[in-house]
């Protein structure tokens, strides 16, 4: 069973939720981090599962991130970075937040497949 470390928060608040069909076979990165290309005007949190149905379970968890702390937008502005592996053709389900209930707020969020090896044969 997949678990979020949210420095001591055990939600994401305000959320909405994208469904994603990867476009490639390889690494899928979803970030709020302005150095990577997104951007946010709160503390925000990020969550990827398997599949596209609905309700989800931390079963389906593929990764999660609350402060990216490998750029100075996570431990500046509290902006969240989260990578994957997908296979093209596959659906996901990406889910951005708040890490507390007043965290909310505009912002772009990138969502980049970076293809591994040769391309998948469809």
């Amino acid at each position: 069973e997949g678990v979020c470390n949210d420095f001591g928060e055990n939600g994401t608040y305000n959320d909405i939720w994208f469904d994603y069909t990867a476009i490639c076979t390889g690494a899928l990165l979803v970030t709020t981090c302005e150095e990577l290309g997104g951007s946010a005007a709160y503390d925000s949190d990020l969550v990827v599962y398997e599949g596209t149905e609905c309700p989800v379970d931390n079963d389906r968890l593929l990764g999660c991130n609350d402060d990216d702390t490998n750029n100075p937008c996570g431990t500046v502005d509290f902006h969240s970075t989260v990578r994957v592996p997908v296979v093209a053709g596959e659906s996901y389900k990406i889910r951005v937040g708040g890490w507390g209930p007043g965290d909310a707020g505009p912002g772009e969020l990138l969502v980049q497949c970076t293809a591994s090896g040769p391309p998948p044969i469809l």
